[in-house]
Protein backbone atom coordinates (compact mmCIF):
# COMPACT_ATOMS: atom_id res chain seq x y z
CA UNK A 1 0.00 0.00 0.00
CA UNK A 2 1.25 3.60 -0.76
CA UNK A 3 2.59 5.92 2.31
CA UNK A 4 -0.66 8.29 3.23
CA UNK A 5 0.35 12.22 2.61
CA UNK A 6 -1.12 15.15 4.48
CA UNK A 7 -0.92 18.23 6.10
CA UNK A 8 -1.15 19.33 9.43
CA UNK A 9 -4.34 21.98 9.87
CA UNK A 10 -2.45 23.99 12.22
CA UNK A 11 0.70 24.98 10.74
CA UNK A 12 0.66 23.45 7.20
CA UNK A 13 3.20 20.60 7.88
CA UNK A 14 3.68 18.14 4.98
CA UNK A 15 3.64 14.68 6.86
CA UNK A 16 3.99 10.89 5.16
CA UNK A 17 3.24 8.18 7.09
CA UNK A 18 3.40 4.28 6.39
CA UNK A 19 -0.55 3.10 4.97
CA UNK A 20 -0.44 0.82 8.29
CA UNK A 21 -0.55 3.90 10.35
CA UNK A 22 -3.73 4.53 8.91
CA UNK A 23 -6.01 5.81 12.05
CA UNK A 24 -3.30 6.40 14.52
CA UNK A 25 -2.70 9.22 16.29
CA UNK A 26 0.88 11.62 15.74
CA UNK A 27 2.04 14.54 16.57
CA UNK A 28 3.41 17.05 14.09
CA UNK A 29 6.68 17.85 14.37
CA UNK A 30 6.77 21.38 13.79
CA UNK A 31 3.89 22.75 16.50
CA UNK A 32 3.39 19.65 18.22
CA UNK A 33 -0.10 19.45 17.77
CA UNK A 34 -1.93 15.82 18.03
CA UNK A 35 -3.39 14.48 14.64
CA UNK A 36 -5.27 11.73 13.24
CA UNK A 37 -3.50 9.91 10.23
CA UNK A 38 -6.04 10.11 7.35
CA UNK A 39 -8.04 6.64 6.91
CA UNK A 40 -9.15 7.02 3.69
CA UNK A 41 -6.32 9.14 1.09
CA UNK A 42 -6.32 9.55 -2.47
CA UNK A 43 -4.09 7.46 -4.25
CA UNK A 44 -0.90 9.05 -5.40
CA UNK A 45 0.33 8.65 -8.69
CA UNK A 46 3.77 10.37 -7.81
CA UNK A 47 5.88 8.86 -5.63
CA UNK A 48 6.04 10.94 -2.28
CA UNK A 49 9.15 13.31 -2.16
CA UNK A 50 11.43 13.89 0.13
CA UNK A 51 12.51 17.52 -0.51
CA UNK A 52 10.42 20.75 -1.20
CA UNK A 53 12.60 22.54 -3.25
CA UNK A 54 15.22 21.71 -5.72
CA UNK A 55 17.74 24.64 -6.34
CA UNK A 56 19.32 24.58 -9.49
CA UNK A 57 21.97 27.58 -9.62
CA UNK A 58 25.40 28.79 -11.35
CA UNK A 59 28.69 28.44 -9.75
CA UNK A 60 29.38 32.26 -9.34
CA UNK A 61 25.59 32.03 -7.29
CA UNK A 62 26.71 29.46 -5.19
CA UNK A 63 26.72 32.00 -1.62
CA UNK A 64 23.40 32.66 -2.58
CA UNK A 65 22.38 29.54 -3.46
CA UNK A 66 23.81 28.40 0.12
CA UNK A 67 22.21 31.40 1.76
CA UNK A 68 18.87 30.51 0.31
CA UNK A 69 18.86 27.01 1.25
CA UNK A 70 19.84 28.02 4.55
CA UNK A 71 17.03 30.31 4.97
CA UNK A 72 14.20 27.79 3.73
CA UNK A 73 15.59 24.67 5.75
CA UNK A 74 15.26 27.50 8.55
CA UNK A 75 11.99 27.41 7.92
CA UNK A 76 11.32 23.63 7.74
CA UNK A 77 11.49 23.25 4.05
CA UNK A 78 13.34 20.76 2.76
CA UNK A 79 15.62 21.54 0.39
CA UNK A 80 17.97 19.16 -2.26
CA UNK A 81 20.84 20.79 -3.60
CA UNK A 82 24.24 20.05 -5.41
CA UNK A 83 26.65 19.16 -4.26
CA UNK A 84 24.80 18.17 -0.87
CA UNK A 85 22.15 16.30 -1.88
CA UNK A 86 24.04 14.24 -4.85
CA UNK A 87 24.35 10.33 -4.22
CA UNK A 88 27.82 9.41 -3.51
CA UNK A 89 29.61 7.97 -6.65
CA UNK A 90 27.16 10.03 -8.84
CA UNK A 91 29.67 13.03 -8.90
CA UNK A 92 30.27 11.85 -12.79
CA UNK A 93 26.63 12.35 -13.63
CA UNK A 94 24.46 14.23 -10.88
CA UNK A 95 21.14 13.20 -13.30
CA UNK A 96 20.19 10.21 -10.55
CA UNK A 97 20.58 11.66 -7.68
CA UNK A 98 18.58 15.06 -9.01
CA UNK A 99 15.90 12.64 -10.45
CA UNK A 100 15.75 11.20 -7.41
CA UNK A 101 14.49 14.56 -5.03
Amino acid sequence: MPDIEFQCPSCGRKMIVEAAGAGSQVNCPDCGKSLTVPLNFPPSSEPARRHDVFISYAAADKPVADAACATLESRKIRCWIAPRDVVPGARRSWTPSSRAA
